[in-house]
């Protein structure tokens, strides 16, 4: 299954920012595990979270990019 390009924006600024995964999820209001199945592709955030992650990364990761 090929990642969307949500997916690889989301995983490119993880590494670019330096900011923890434990640290984003508990800004958004879910689990590590949320974010790690995001990250991998097999489950896509709901509307209103992709809405936040988008504030959250400034933009670097489109809401409508995940497809």
């Amino acid at each position: 299954m090929e990642k969307s390009e949500a997916v690889k924006q989301f995983i490119v600024w993880f590494k670019e920012s330096g900011i923890r995964k434990g640290w984003f999820a508990e800004k958004i209001g879910v689990d590590n595990a949320s974010i790690s199945r995001w990250l991998s592709g097999s489950v896509r955030p709901h509307r209103a979270v992709r809405k936040r992650i988008e504030e959250l990364t400034e933009g670097a990761v489109k809401m409508d990019a995940w497809g």
